[in-house]
């Protein structure tokens, strides 16, 4: 599911995005979910351990947005936005 909303696949991106907004929020509630999971406490991410699980889902959904916007941390054009293996699905990232 993380690497469906996090493809660099336009195809594949504009699919989960139209899932997204269209499924009555149950793949919405399923990030959600596995979210909660990977940050349960005693989380190892310092850069979240001593934030409430909302926190942590309000600073996923912030950085999908910019991932989904190319803004703020994800403005620049990296590689990875431009690898032939990486836009093709060849790749491990």
């Amino acid at each position: 599911m993380t690497a469906w909303a996090l493809s660099l696949q336009p195809d594949i991106r504009a699919d989960f995005m139209e899932l997204l907004s269209t499924n009555n929020g149950d793949l919405r509630r399923m990030v959600v979910e596995v979210v909660s999971w990977l940050h349960y406490p005693s989380c190892p991410n310092e850069n979240v351990v001593n934030k409430s699980i909302d926190e942590i889902i309000d600073i996923i959904w912030k950085d999908f947005k910019h991932f989904t916007y190319r803004t703020c941390p994800y403005s620049y054009q990296s590689s990875w936005f431009e690898n032939d293996d990486a836009l093709s699905g060849r790749s491990d990232l």
